[in-house]
C-alpha cells in the first residue's frame, strides 16, 4: 500500500521540502513609461524605473521556499516563503486576529456637537439618513450597544410587550397572501450583519436571531442538557435523502466566540451528532432503539 504523503513521519518526525527556484523570464514588452510616483521629504522624485527592466529578467534564488504537506493528505501542501515565515516567528503576534478596538460613530458626533446647542436625538436622526454601505459598514464595526440597538430599529420592527422603555421582546409579524406569516425586516442584509455582531445587547440577540423560531421552522430534533443546552434542528427540504441536521447552542446559552465555549458545550454538540448517526444506522440495520422522545445516554450510544 502506498504511504500517504503527510508532514508527519510514522516515526512522529515533521518532514518539510525545502525548494530554492531560480529562473529566467523572457521579456516581451516593447515600451517603458517613465512615471514619478512621489517625492521624498527632500523633495526628490520616486520613479517606477523598477517596473520595466530592459531584457531578460532574472528571479534569483534568494529565499528558501517551504513545502508542508498536510497532516491529512487529502488537503494538499502548504508553500511558504522562508523570509516570511522567520519574521512571522520572530512576532508571532503578528499572524493572530488583532483585538477588537472601540468604535462608535455616535461617541463622535456627540462629542463633534458639544456645545453647539444640537439636540440629543440628532445621532439617531443621523444613522437613519447615513447611505446603506455605511449603515452595514457601522453595523459590523461597532462596539457601541445603544448605537446598534439604534440601527436595529432601523432593520427591522419590534413589540415592546413591557414598554417602549423596556428592551424589545419579539418582533411585529406580518401575513402574506398565501397565509404565511413573516417578521417585518426592512433591510436584511442589515439586519443580519447585527445579528452577528458580538457587541449588540443579548436580549437583541435574542429576538432577533437566536429564539427558536426566529429564522424559520426546522423542527427541533434532539437536545443536550448536560451542563450545557444545545438544540439539534433538521432541515425537512433537505438535499440528504435522510436529513439534513445542525447542532446549534441554545438561545439561552449565548456563544459568539470560540473562548466562549466549554469543554461541556463541545461534548454536548458532539454527543448530538454521534446520536443522530448511530440512530440513523440502526434504523437502517433494523436495530432496536433504547428509547425516543429523550436523548439517549453516553452508555446507551455505546451499547447501540
Amino acid at each position: 500500500m502506498k504511504t500517504p504523503r503527510t508532514c508527519v513521519t510514522p516515526q512522529g518526525q515533521f518532514v518539510v521540502g525545502i525548494h530554492k527556484p531560480g529562473f529566467d523570464v523572457d521579456n516581451f514588452r516593447q515600451n517603458s513609461t517613465d512615471d514619478v510616483l512621489g517625492r521624498l521629504p527632500d523633495g526628490r522624485p520616486v520613479k517606477n524605473l523598477q517596473n520595466y527592466p530592459q531584457g531578460q529578467v532574472q528571479a534569483s534564488a534568494d529565499d528558501r521556499i517551504y513545502e508542508i504537506a498536510n497532516a491529512f493528505p487529502f488537503r494538499g501542501s502548504t508553500f511558504i516563503n522562508s523570509d516570511w515565515a522567520d519574521r512571522k516567528a520572530e512576532r508571532p503576534d503578528t499572524i493572530c486576529l488583532p483585538a477588537r478596538s472601540d468604535c462608535s460613530l455616535s461617541a463622535c458626533l456627540k462629542q463633534w456637537q458639544k456645545g453647539k446647542g444640537v439636540q440629543r436625538n440628532t445621532v439617531t436622526q443621523m444613522l437613519e439618513l447615513l447611505p446603506r454601505p455605511l449603515k452595514l459598514a457601522l453595523a459590523q464595526a461597532s462596539t457601541d450597544p445603544e448605537e446598534l440597538c439604534a440601527l436595529a430599529g432601523l432593520a427591522c420592527d419590534f413589540v415592546y410587550d413591557n414598554g417602549k422603555d423596556h428592551p424589545p421582546t419579539g418582533l411585529s409579524f406580518g401575513k402574506n397572501n398565501q397565509g404565511w406569516l413573516f417578521p417585518v425586516i426592512h433591510d436584511h442584509d442589515l439586519y443580519d450583519v447585527l445579528g452577528n455582531n458580538p457587541a449588540l445587547p443579548d436580549v437583541y440577540k435574542e429576538v432577533m436571531v437566536l429564539k427558536p423560531g426566529i429564522q424559520g421552522e426546522s423542527p427541533i430534533v434532539g437536545e443536550s442538557l448536560d451542563n450545557t443546552h444545545v438544540f439539534e434542528y433538521m432541515r425537512a427540504n433537505s438535499y440528504i435523502p435522510w436529513g439534513h441536521y445542525a447542532t446549534n447552542m441554545a438561545n439561552d446559552q449565548i456563544r459568539y466566540r470560540a473562548n466562549d465555549m466549554t469543554p461541556s458545550d463541545m461534548a454536548g454538540i458532539r454527543h448530538l451528532y454521534y446520536q443522530r448517526i448511530y440512530v440513523r444506522l440502526a434504523q437502517m440495520l433494523g436495530v432496536t432503539l433504547p428509547a425516543t422522545g429523550r436523548p439517549l445516554s453516553t452508555d446507551e450510544l455505546e451499547a447501540l
